[in-house]
């Protein structure tokens, strides 16, 4: 008899409470595991922390590298058990939501299986009474001691009213979550995304199972919108090199992946012109020289690391391996017309055999495998 699929569509709701916790978000990964081996089109992680969102939120800006980690240590974990199963068409979605939130924004989905952290408070438990409408497993997680400690000061604003990204956003993917859901993290008005026009895109490899623009665009404006209700979301087709970084005065702040640093210093802060010029061999020089004769303020980036299925950060500063190792449209267009071609049922990942990477757009939006 053929095995069971799993059911389509799973919840896991996760409690962040102490900011100990923020320092290593390992012991999360087991439930992470059981909820993406129960889900079949779509994961959804619910993140419960009175710090990462609400009035008493920590300052973005002092925990730009910890709550990102949080995000790559989820999604990394998630898709490793996605693509383990040959379901690389899964759907990840991490939230970060105050213990307060409406629960029923997520009722319209119809979960066939939930997955709750077992709280270890009474307090913990009375969140899950008030956040868990639904028939729920629990899993025991070992979080690490509580332990006190002052919260980290900015050495430069805390959060950014206009924050602008860029790239391509074909098959919506975790690397291309993780740099949408940082971007709206540290905005407080709007989100500007810069989407690859169709016509740019002719020479894509395995161009024939791309999204179209309409397509690319409802999905990352569907993300942002769930990640961050209340803030404005301007996507905004490419049609020159810069797009609204190289005319928008009211942009603050630019989110970026490391790839597209080729080597350079990938501090979280790069806010000064001499810095950004020391990027050579990537868009940040043009950006920076069209808004300084156009006499606009200066971008602060922001670096997103490059994640793969193996490790929630991919160490190393090779331009081109991080190309290789990340996880990547290009795969997931290759794993379509593999399956395809070859009409198998299933085909491991080193079967896909992706193509090489495509160059990254030159200009303000910046493109490479995590972006497209």
């Amino acid at each position: 008899m053929p095995p069971t699929p799993p059911p389509q569509r799973a919840l896991v709701v996760l409690l962040l409470s102490n900011i100990s916790e923020l320092d290593d978000p390992s012991y999360l990964q087991p439930a992470v595991s059981r909820g993406a081996q129960n889900a079949g089109s779509l994961l959804r992680i619910r993140v419960l922390s009175p710090l990462l969102s609400g009035k008493d939120a920590i300052p973005p800006a002092a925990y730009w590298s910890e709550v990102q980690n949080i995000l790559n240590v989820l999604y990394a974990q998630a898709t490793a058990v996605s693509q383990a199963s040959d379901n690389v068409l899964m759907d990840v979605e991490v939230l970060f939501e105050d213990v307060t939130s409406d629960p029923q924004r997520h009722s319209s989905i119809s979960w066939d299986y939930v997955l709750v952290q077992e709280p270890s408070t009474e307090e913990e438990a009375r969140t899950i009474t008030q956040q868990v409408p639904w028939t729920y497993d629990t899993i025991k997680l070992s979080p690490p001691p509580s332990a006190s400690a002052a919260l980290k000061q900015a050495e430069k604003p805390s959060n950014y009213p206009v924050v602008a990204l860029g790239g391509t956003f074909d098959h919506l993917h975790a690397g291309h979550r993780i740099l949408l859901s940082m971007s709206a993290w540290i905005a407080t008005r709007k989100v500007i995304v810069g989407m690859t026009d169709d016509a740019l895109l002719q020479r894509k490899t395995n161009r024939e199972v791309m999204e179209p623009l309409p397509v690319r665009v409802d999905r990352v404006k569907s993300f942002l919108e769930l990640f961050k209700p209340g803030l404005e979301f301007d996507l905004v087709p490419i049609v020159d090199v810069c797009g609204p970084t190289g005319w928008d005065p009211d942009i603050q702040a630019l989110v970026v992946s490391k790839e597209t640093l080729n080597g350079a210093s990938t501090s979280a802060s790069l806010a000064s012109t001499e810095k950004w010029e020391s990027l050579s061999q990537t868009a940040f020089i043009l950006v920076a020289k069209t808004r300084q004769e156009k006499s606009l303020p200066p971008l602060e980036p922001f670096v997103i690391e490059v994640i793969s299925p193996a490790a929630s950060i991919v160490a190393s500063d090779d331009p081109s391996l991080l190309r290789e190792t990340k996880m990547s449209s290009t795969f997931i267009r290759q794993w379509i017309v593999d399956k395809r071609q070859r009409g198998e049922s299933s085909i491991t990942n080193d079967e896909a055999n992706p193509e090489e990477p495509e160059k990254q757009l030159p200009g303000g939006w910046i493109e490479g495998d995590s972006t497209q």
